[in-house]
């Protein structure tokens, strides 16, 4: 990672960190688990949470080609940290691999098969057998709305 790009995440890590204190709020019991599928499950979040966006930032060029470079950039974070914990660097169908189960909700509705009009079931078909569906879920992030996101994030905080 570029020292630029770092101090950027860890000075955002840093008022994040200072607005939960100051808000009172106290990290949930999830975080007892290791600190990588923490961030795993962070990660995760964010690509779908920012591809949920994506549609409600179209009336603003400018804002939407920044969220848009945000989220290729949590998809590359999401994919780095993943191999670091000798998963797939992606999503696959709805599995959430060895994460806790009550992370379940980050990955549930991954296993959509249809993209632009195109069934990849019947794309599949066409394809090496050694192709998978779940190969071809993973190709594709869903979006996660809003309302989905703040259900997650009330897994890692406690009021």
């Amino acid at each position: 990672m570029q020292p630029d790009v770092l101090l950027s995440r860890n000075r955002l890590l840093a008022l994040l960190s200072a607005a939960l204190v100051t808000s009172g709020a106290q990290l949930s019991k999830i975080l007892t688990f290791d600190r990588g599928a923490v961030s795993q499950a962070f990660e995760d979040t964010g690509v779908r949470a920012y591809k949920g966006q994506a549609g409600n930032l179209a009336s603003s060029e400018e804002v939407l080609t920044i969220a848009l470079q945000i989220h290729s950039v949590e998809a590359r974070h999401a994919a780095h940290v993943r191999h670091m914990r000798g998963q797939t660097p992606w999503i696959t169908s709805n599995s959430r691999g060895d994460m806790p189960e009550p992370t379940q909700a980050i990955y549930d509705g991954e296993a959509n098969f249809m993209q632009g009009g195109a069934d990849l079931r019947a794309v599949a078909k066409e394809l090496p057998s050694e192709i998978s569906l779940d190969d071809l879920s993973g190709a594709f992030d869903e979006p996660l709305s809003k309302g989905k996101v703040l259900t997650i994030a009330k897994m890692f905080i406690k009021a």
